[in-house]
């Protein structure tokens, strides 16, 4: 069923908000002369506004999966959850200073990869609320601060378990028909058989990989042999048969046309089964996991604990020791990190073997960036050194955060891929992340266990299935699909929407889809761009907003 077009209004009379979702996921309330409105699935993923009187407080999730943007139009702030129908309002277009962040890959570093891409118009961080008082400026305050990571694994799995059931139980009705990823990861398991366990009448999902290599298909037919429902299976090469289907118009890059083929291919298959929600375990290891950086970061009053986990790591990373010392020694501010990630953006991106222990890893822009588009980063690189303040004590727990981020603003633009059907992220709920960066980080990041938190969190929910100590990697599989359309990729270079805002030189990304490339490093970084322009190409359409 459509969601229904709604509007609430102000105790004034006047539109409050505006907007299309289902009406059951609307719950207002008013006590002491404040109106509340809580939109979405409270409390683990939903919008709150509040109004007294001329105030208005707008808060989307710390996860950053409901978001809040803001602009002045005709005089008035404007909040709402879709920057492009903001944009649209505003008439701006899209921000070629934004736009050039959209370069990096596989993600732009904090700050920049939560900026609105929209000239005027404003992108609240997620743990941060907006303010506006009458007709005044719109401000900004901080309401959640990431946890401090002290708990045990223990007490930690447990609780990450519980609110791992209750975000199942927000979306999920017994003998409700419901699809979900079954990769054979235990991210995705987990949550099929919570479902199982919710009574759905479930239809699991996987895709064929292309790397004979991968172990994912047996860990899933384990997986599928002990759940009810139909289990199906999608032969990749069916996904590169005909035109991939455009996205819904979106905030940001949904994704190349690997991405867009997936998704749309998929939801054309629940949707064909019955399915309307499909549950996929994105943002589970950036929940559950840390940055190797926590080393460092324990170093000085852990040293002990830091000596045997670093045996471990080296052994599993082929670390030299030189090179694991050098690291360790790394204590720039995040200023620092921030300025001299700024001044090495046309530098060679360090090699996989050499760990990063700053503030974030090695990000550089490709080689088809222009000097206009380096520029333009630079100097937003500059201000946010300038403006920005880490979003945790620790490195470790700063990354972890903002690697949550990143997983929700992904996670927000491919629901906008699959059309007619839900996307469920349940770990991205806030009450999930609160419990999992709980955690104290060595028991996170321990490398004598495999993703050890959410191992030890589903093991009750696995029944019969031995731990699996594995991850599936998937770059051939998008190599591949990438290598199958380079007529459509060299295509589209002979008129870029980047070339003409003067941030990518046409004939070095056309080289980048071309050429020799044995690893596919160059390929996935185009698959970067190559979602920026298909971005910039599509147009813009409506979402909900709520007035001052």
């Amino acid at each position: 069923m459509a969601p229904d077009r709604l509007v609430v209004r102000h105790p004034s009379g006047r539109p409050w908000l505006v907007g299309q979702w289902a009406a059951e996921r609307l719950a207002l309330t008013e006590r002491h002369g404040v109106r509340t409105a809580r939109l979405g699935l409270p409390p683990g993923s939903h919008h709150e506004v509040s109004a007294t009187g001329e105030q208005l407080r707008v808060r989307g999730t710390a996860s950053g999966l409901r978001r809040v943007c803001h602009a002045r139009v005709d005089g008035v702030v404007v909040a709402g959850d879709h920057a492009r129908v903001l944009a649209a309002a505003t008439g701006a277009g899209p921000d070629p200073a934004a736009v050039a962040g959209l370069l990096f890959a596989p993600v732009a570093p904090h700050p920049l990869c939560g900026d609105s891409l929209w000239q005027h118009v404003a992108a609240v961080p997620p743990d941060h609320e907006l303010l506006v008082d009458g007709a005044g400026p719109a401000q900004t305050k901080r309401w959640w601060r990431a946890p401090e990571p002290v708990g045990s694994l223990t007490d930690g799995a447990a609780r990450l378990r519980d609110r791992l059931r209750a975000a199942i139980a927000l979306r999920v009705q017994p003998g409700q028909r419901i699809s979900a990823d079954l990769s054979g990861g235990v991210d995705s398991t987990a949550l099929c058989f919570l479902a199982a366990e919710r009574q759905a009448d479930l239809i699991t999902v996987r895709i064929a990989p292309v790397d004979p290599a991968s172990d994912d298909p047996a860990w899933a037919e384990q997986a599928a042999r002990q759940l009810p429902g139909e289990h199906l299976v999608v032969d990749p090469t069916a996904l590169w048969a005909e035109p991939p289907p455009c996205a819904a118009p979106s905030d940001e890059p949904v994704g190349g046309l690997v991405t867009r083929a997936v998704l749309g291919q998929v939801a054309r298959l629940v949707r064909q089964h019955g399915s309307r929600l499909h549950l996929a375990g994105y943002g589970g290891d950036e929940v559950s996991g840390v940055s190797r950086v926590y080393l460092a970061d324990l170093l000085s009053h852990r040293p002990g604990l830091v000596l045997r986990h670093l045996r471990g790591h080296r052994a599993l990373r082929r670390w030299s020791l030189a090179v694991v010392l050098r690291a360790l020694l790394d204590r720039r501010s995040y200023p620092r990190w921030l300025a001299d990630t700024a001044a090495q953006l046309r530098e060679q991106r360090p090699a996989d073997g050499v760990p990063q222990f700053g503030w974030g890893g090695g990000v550089r822009l490709p080689p088809w960036a222009t000097p206009a588009a380096v520029e333009l980063v630079r100097d937003r690189l500059a201000r946010a050194a300038r403006e920005n303040e880490p979003l945790a004590a620790t490195r470790a727990q700063h990354r972890a955060v903002a690697a949550v981020w990143s997983a929700a603003q992904a996670a927000r633009q491919l629901n906008g891929a699959m059309p007619g059907v839900e996307l469920a992220v349940p770990y991205l709920d806030d009450p999930v992340v609160d419990a999992a960066l709980a955690v104290d980080l060595a028991e996170r990041g321990t490398p004598y266990r495999y993703k050890p938190l959410l191992a030890e969190a589903v093991r009750p929910v696995l029944p019969a299935l031995p731990q699996r100590r594995t991850k599936a990697n998937f770059t051939a599989d998008g190599i591949a699909a990438l290598r199958g359309q380079r007529s459509e990729l060299v295509a589209i270079c002979d008129d870029l929407r980047l070339a003409r805002l003067g941030l990518v030189d046409p004939h070095a990304l056309r080289a980048a889809f071309v050429g020799l490339d044995p690893t596919g490093s160059v390929l996935m970084a185009a698959e970067h761009t190559l979602a920026a322009e298909l971005w910039l190409r599509e147009a813009i359409t409506g979402g909900m907003i709520a007035a001052a």
